[in-house]
């Protein structure tokens, strides 16, 4: 999963630079653009390197990622351009996992110098038994606290979910916690415990549902929670197949 492993690795990296700025001014995006492709060396390193045309792949999805997903919506476009920029961006990103995914086979498998160290220990990894599997676990997690976040709030300001409240730190923080426990919560196999972490966030979450005010109903914000909950389950649990396959 090289392919998948460098593209995760600098698309997260990269979000996490914008995190607590707008990508339109030009110190964010330059910070964004110099630890993507610092990720990317770093990964591609990892993984026993990538074809040459791979990186244009990925710096094309990685600039159009970031560049189509942060327009504002104060932007002079009309509403419908912005939502339909909004749906574009959401499949450029799953258009681009799928196509790391199908063109894996493509990409000659090289045992990099660092995977060759990492089985010359003794000691490996139960879940990550490669550098490769490790790498690829290292790019789910940074997933779940850069690029998981922005496609929440991506979807929870389309039609589908109005009235999107705004994003607080906690909330980032408290939603990429949550994805990480529930996917090792799966990886362990736990379905009795994910049942219990879900429950426990719809009993904290129903006084806030039920506390609606400013003339948002209880009817639109119970929406907003549970759009934003299920999303935030399925990303949590989109990669685990690759870890126990």
């Amino acid at each position: 999963m090289s392919l998948l492993v460098t593209l995760l690795a600098t698309i997260a990296m990269a979000d996490l630079a914008r995190a607590h700025a707008r990508l339109w001014h030009p110190r964010t995006a330059a910070r964004s653009a110099i630890l993507g492709t610092v990720t990317f060396v770093a990964a591609d390193f990892a993984v026993g390197g990538t074809p040459p045309w791979w990186i244009a792949c990925v710096a094309f999805a990685v600039a159009a990622w970031l560049t189509i997903s942060d327009l504002p919506s104060s932007s002079k476009l009309s509403s419908l351009a912005i939502e339909r920029a909004r749906w574009g961006s959401l499949v450029i990103l799953g258009g681009s996992i799928l196509l790391a995914i199908g063109l894996q086979p493509l990409n000659a498998v090289v045992a990099s110098p660092l995977e060759e160290w990492y089985r010359s220990l003794t000691l490996q990894l139960p879940i990550a038994p490669t550098v490769e599997g490790g790498a690829l676990l290292l790019s789910v997690l940074v997933f779940h606290f850069g690029t998981a976040n922005v496609i929440v709030r991506l979807v929870l300001r389309l039609p589908l979910a109005t009235n999107a409240p705004a994003e607080t730190n906690g909330g980032r923080l408290i939603g990429s916690l949550e994805r990480v426990l529930i996917f090792f919560l799966a990886l362990a196999g736990e379905a009795l415990a994910i049942g219990a972490v879900i429950a426990a966030k719809g009993l904290l979450r129903f006084p806030e549902i039920s506390a609606a005010s400013d003339g948002e109903s209880i009817g639109n914000r119970a929406e907003q929670v549970i759009v934003g909950s299920l999303l935030s389950w399925l990303l949590a649990l989109v990669f685990v197949p690759f870890f126990v396959l």
